[in-house]
């Protein structure tokens, strides 16, 4: 924060402060109370209400000249976790020029390179419910919720949070611009795009077997998200060879899995590619499927319960499509 009068204070963004990352992550090292700087204004609000000169604050940049904004520059960018992003999960970033960015979990890293829940997981400390739904859209205005005094106590309580995965709140990072927009764009933080890849994933074929983390999950099944622009839906019986109790719990989105396109592509509500996918080990692993000439008296298979009646239960044998009969007695 600055003071640009005695009563008409500014706000700096770490990234509109410096175009040296290591001053971005710590400004504090850089900067002293009652140093002299000159900025630009790039944004001004006014208050309301009686007290409302007491709340007019402008935004600035130290630098006049902001970087390009084109498909495939690269910026660099602050981690805001204090935002809801639109199309979760995802991370919301602040760009230079009081502008927001949008990152796909899938361009967090390349796909050699993904991990379980990168952004975190929602279940965790949770007690076993799931985090509230946070699909609710970001201003498209640009608008940079770091410029606003009254969030101090909530930027210090978001600090604090540690269940933010690899990327908690203040991070600096490096992204390429994917798509433009007015003050909001479609980033990746991946390094082959960062160093000129900025060409779309290739869709998947049939019989592939491909990783895609969890978008989200309900008693008929879930969705998963494979690209930026792929996404596939799971019934609920092809979550598991076994019995989940609890899928919304068993697959929380971020959470990453393996399994086999089994169908598609079709044309999603949200205009993307939609694929059939079956997350079985049964299904995704390349052993050969066990078929009923195969099984012969005698032989031990391991196997999973199926259903159970008063006469005794049903019980499928794993990696195949054969169910057998376990009397009571």
């Amino acid at each position: 924060w600055v003071d640009i009068t005695p009563s008409l204070p500014g706000f700096v963004s770490a990234v509109d402060a410096s175009k040296d990352i290591k001053v971005m992550e710590d400004l504090k090292a850089e900067f002293r109370v009652g140093q002299q700087v000159t900025g630009y204004v790039l944004d001004k609000r006014k208050g309301a209400g009686r007290e409302s000169d007491r709340c007019h604050f402008v935004t600035l940049a130290l630098s006049k000249k902001l970087p390009s904004f084109k498909v495939g520059s690269v910026v660099y960018a602050r981690v805001n976790r204090r935002r809801n992003s639109a199309h979760p999960p995802s991370l919301i970033l602040d760009l230079p020029g009081k502008k927001s960015g949008r990152c796909c979990i899938t361009e967090l890293a390349d796909r050699d390179d993904w991990t379980n829940f990168p952004l975190g997981n929602p279940m965790k400390g949770k007690g076993g419910k799931p985090e509230k739904n946070v699909d609710r859209l970001v201003s498209g205005d640009g608008d940079d919720s770091e410029a606003d005094p009254s969030d101090q106590q909530e930027d210090h309580d978001v600090r604090k949070e540690s269940n933010f995965g690899l990327f908690p709140h203040g991070k600096v990072v490096k992204c390429c611009i994917l798509k433009s927009g007015k003050d909001s764009f479609e980033v990746s933080c991946r390094k082959s795009r960062i160093n000129g890849g900025a060409t779309a994933d290739e869709p998947p074929s049939l019989g592939d077997k491909v990783p895609a983390y969890v978008d989200n999950t309900n008693s008929k099944g879930c969705f998963l998200r494979i690209s930026r622009h792929s996404e596939a839906r799971v019934m609920i019986k092809e979550l598991t060879d076994g019995f989940v109790p609890d899928p919304v719990v068993a697959f929380p989105p971020g959470r990453l899995v393996l399994g086999r396109i089994k169908g598609g592509p079709k044309a999603s509500g949200s205009g993307k590619e939609l694929f059939d996918v079956d997350l079985r080990e049964s299904s995704v692993s390349d052993k050969k499927r066990l078929t009923f000439d195969d099984i012969q008296v005698g032989d031990k298979y391991m196997g999973s319960v199926s259903r159970i009646e008063d006469y005794g239960a049903f019980v499928r044998i794993d990696r195949s499509d054969v169910a057998g009969l376990v009397h009571k007695s």
